[in-house]
């Protein structure tokens, strides 16, 4: 089942807004005296042809307007409500009263889903339909919101348990493990919908999708690989050493070629630790370098009556002051390092960067290795009570990375991988069948040529998902996504008196010419930038100016190369001309310079002559 319809009375930048997402029907719709006094729907011949956009593909949307209009806003209703389990939880300012209509498979039966704050049953007076109606609604629910904010369901939605709705937006905060557990449990009577960001894919999720593409024989992505990177961690060291002498001195282990990942890591970062503790001894305190060696020398003697490398390393974390969680933070290392045991990796040889100690890259597609990159997400966005702090002091044990891509490819990755995540055999709308998919400028990150293939490489990954219907909106300001989508799929939204309305637009957007739709599609006053438009209406300006002389203007070097620096050949040419209409319309200029100009002729013709 999919949304066709929405109509909200107040969200954000939304009042009294109604929007058809599916011009196959034709729904009016009426609010006025607190109720809603009309809704009628009927039938409409869709010209898009069955499967046009492939077999799984039930329609695509395109919301275009200015900042401001209420794309965004559109996108959040859709997707407002996690429902879980019976009820419906807001966790951002919720609108008064909405309707959401939803079609089914059976082109006659509808389900509403609302909420409105009338305790009167007239407020749906129009649902008393004829037993003749040519369509009828079969299952409609409402709902109360509670001092909580919580919207408790009248009676249970079942027609909707296979339905699912899915928001991204890049760069929006991520869901973290902890909020995931607890909002979405199996709710096999609910439909889902999900918000989630997709700044930074999960590192599992990503290594799954790059299982998932190799084992199908995928092209893409065969050179990526996942990557872990121990950083270097001289800082203290730099800070401390005063010669050569304390810079041997100060390390507490040295790096052997036969250490294991996990050696180097404790090692690594005990070494940073050391000096830290080291610094914090010597700081604004005055020490000769003898001194300096004899204070680490006692700290080393400390040390090595811990036999244990790991437990060195808990002992040296416990005496830094600023942690005061600092078990929370020795527990995650370990938990980390213990699982990490079990992953196979390889060195990488690399150019050396300051920041970048050792590359080694994960090798094989063992369960193991999924378990690992779990961890290292769930302590990544761990709910630390000063997560900057812990976080920022967890990136110095180790940090994964994705390499063979290109920063196109990354995000491009980011996104599909952050889509698998939730459709994926483990995901939370696994055993959905239609699915929304809604996509929230997720393309302005993307290089233009990226964007120009965005939606033709997402209906090649949704194609992976055969058993799946999908319904895909996309609120975003890219021509190259408007040229892949048919006119009947658009909505264009324009501010009206302060209020954002749905604007009819006579535009054959398909297959179109992407420098007209920025023109007429993209809301712009001009196909220039702002600057190279206010230089060019400048020479304009000057090119005018009665008070300035053909030759004035003929040898200004800003304005000559302001000309020829211009792309667009027509507009150069043009005020060429209008350079040279200005020596016309100067009768005694223009006659003077015209002499001057067969003088210098016949006195070439006479030179030529008297050489002969």
């Amino acid at each position: 089942m999919f949304p066709i319809f929405m109509w909200v009375k107040e969200y954000k930048s939304l009042e009294n807004f109604q929007v058809n997402f599916d011009k196959s029907y034709n729904i009016e719709f009426e609010y006025k005296e607190n109720r809603i006094k009309k809704l009628k729907i009927s039938k409409n011949t869709n010209k898009i042809p069955k499967h046009f956009y492939g077999s799984n593909i039930d329609s695509i949307n395109i919301i275009i307007g200015k900042n401001g209009t209420g794309k965004s806003s559109i996108l959040e209703m859709m997707s407002l409500f996690d429902r879980v389990n019976g009820i419906y939880k807001s966790y951002v300012e919720y609108p008064r009263e909405f309707l959401i209509i939803y079609k089914t498979n059976n082109e006659k039966e509808f389900v509403l889903e609302g909420y409105h704050e009338n305790d009167d049953d007239k407020y749906f007076e129009f649902l008393k339909m004829p037993k003749d109606s040519i369509i009828f609604l079969v299952n409609y629910y409402t709902f109360k919101m509670t001092e909580n904010y919580e919207f408790i369901g009248i009676n249970s939605p079942k027609n909707l348990k296979d339905t699912g709705i899915l928001r991204i937006k890049y760069g929006e905060e991520k869901i973290n493990f902890f909020e995931k557990k607890y909002s979405y449990e199996e709710a096999e009577e609910g439909n889902y919908k999900i918000n989630t960001g997709v700044s930074e894919g999960n590192k599992a999720t990503i290594y799954e999708y790059f299982i998932n593409k190799k084992n199908i024989q995928s092209e893409l992505y065969q050179a990526a690989n996942i990557v872990i990177e121990i950083p270097e961690l001289d800082f203290y060291i730099d800070k401390v050493k005063k010669s050569f002498k304390i810079m041997k001195e100060i390390k507490l282990f040295n790096m052997l070629k036969e250490d294991k990942i996990k050696d180097v890591i404790i090692k690594n970062y005990s070494n940073y630790l050391f000096s830290y503790k080291i610094w914090k001894i010597i700081e604004n305190k005055s020490f000769q370098v003898d001194e300096i060696l004899d204070i680490i020398k006692t700290e080393k003697i400390k040390l090595k009556k811990i036999k244990n490398t790991e437990q060195i390393l808990e002992k040296l974390l416990e005496e830094i002051k600023e942690y005061e969680n600092v078990k929370d933070l020795s527990n995650k290392i370990h938990e980390i390092l213990l699982l990490l045991n079990d992953v196979q990796v390889s060195e990488l040889n690399f150019k050396r960067k300051t920041n970048v100690l050792k590359k080694y890259e994960i090798k094989g597609t063992d369960s193991r290795i999924k378990k690992f990159l779990e961890k290292y997400d769930e302590i990544v966005n761990y709910p630390w009570t000063n997560k900057r702090l812990y976080l920022s002091e967890f990136e110095k044990i180790l940090n994964i990375t994705e390499e063979g891509m290109s920063d196109g490819e990354r995000v491009r990755v980011n996104i599909f991988s952050t889509i698998h995540r939730f459709l994926g055999e483990n995901g939370e709308l696994k055993n959905k069948k239609y699915v929304t998919l809604l996509f929230d400028e997720v393309e302005m990150f993307l290089h233009p040529e990226w964007s120009r293939t965005f939606l033709d490489d997402l209906l090649l990954e949704l194609k992976d998902y055969s058993e799946k219907q999908f319904k895909i909106i996309f609120a975003s300001h890219s021509p190259f996504l408007l040229s892949d989508i048919c006119s009947e799929g658009v909505i264009y939204l324009e501010k009206k008196a302060r209020e954002t309305v749905v604007k009819e637009v006579e535009i054959k957007n398909f297959g179109a010419n992407i420098i007209d739709l920025f023109k007429n599609t993209m809301f712009l006053k001009s196909t220039f930038g702002e600057f190279a438009t206010k230089k060019i209406k400048e020479v304009v300006k000057k090119i005018d100016d009665k008070t300035k002389s053909y030759f004035e203007i003929k040898n200004n070097p800003e304005i000559n190369y302001i000309i020829e620096e211009i792309g667009e050949k027509l507009i150069s040419n043009k005020l060429k001309s209008m350079i040279e209409a200005k020596l016309e319309n100067n009768d005694k200029e223009y006659y003077e310079k015209k002499i001057a100009e067969y003088q210098a002729k016949i006195r070439k013709i006479e030179e030529k002559e008297g050489k002969k």
